[in-house]
Order: structure tokens, then C-alpha cells, then sequence
């Protein structure tokens, strides 16, 4: 089964409405492995998963429109990272659609929260910085 993710300070952006963002994305994130532990049926994964997706692209919208903002200088390619989160999570919600799901589903997940929390460390909290920089 895939590992659940846990929000810490190290992954804070010092920015409350991205940090309360990403935490309830995590947490999201814990319910649907709760959901897969339990065997939930096909339908409830799918719907549990494609509602990830939904807030997912709600909250990359709202970190676009705050580096636009900034005037943030890796804005195009922090943008190309969320789209292939995007397709990569896609690929998975295919699979779920398509009948996949415990052990079969499992790689596959973890592979997205290992992007995740990769994409957080590595780019997101360059927005901090970005800001911090300018601030000093």
C-alpha cells in the first residue's frame, strides 16, 4: 500500500493560504489510501480520486495567479511541473476508471506522492524564497 504523506514545517511556504492549501491536499491525499486500504468499491475510488484532481487544479490555479503576482521568474516552468502532475495523475485516474485498483494501483500512486512531495520541495518553496529574497 502506498505510504500516506505527513505535513510538516519543512514543507512550509511561509505563505498561510498555500501551506493550508497543501495540507488539505495531504490530507486528501491520506483519506484516499484509506479508502484503498478498506477495498473500497471501484466507484468510490474513482470519485475519491477525481475529487483530489478537482482541488489539485483548483489550488495549482491559485499558486499560478500568486507567482504571476509576484512577477515569480520560474513561473513558465513551475507551470509546466503542475501540467505534468497533472497528466501524470490523469494516467492514474485512467487506471482507476479502468478497473485497476489495490496492489495493481499501488505503484502508481506512490509514484504521485513521490512527485508531490518532490514538487513541493523542490519548486514550491522556491516561492518562498523568491519572496523572502525580496524582503530583505
Amino acid at each position: 500500500m502506498p505510504k500516506k504523506i505527513d505535513w510538516n514545517e519543512k514543507l512550509s511556504t511561509e505563505i498561510l493560504s498555500l501551506d493550508e492549501q497543501h495540507a488539505a491536499l495531504f490530507q486528501l491525499f491520506n483519506e484516499f489510501i484509506d479508502v484503498m486500504e478498506t477495498g473500497s468499491s471501484q466507484t468510490v475510488l474513482v470519485e475519491q480520486y477525481t475529487y483530489i484532481i478537482s482541488e489539485t487544479l483548483k489550488h495549482f490555479a491559485y499558486e499560478e495567479q500568486i507567482m504571476k503576482n509576484i512577477g515569480f521568474p520560474e513561473y513558465s516552468a513551475h507551470k509546466e511541473h503542475h501540467e505534468i502532475l497533472r497528466q501524470d495523475a490523469d494516467l492514474i485516474l485512467k487506471d482507476l476508471q479502468d478497473g485497476k485498483g489495490g496492489d495493481e494501483i499501488s505503484p502508481s500512486v506512490n509514484f504521485l506522492r513521490a512527485l508531490i512531495v518532490k514538487h513541493m520541495v523542490e519548486k514550491d518553496l522556491k516561492i518562498r524564497d523568491y519572496i523572502k529574497q525580496g524582503t530583505l
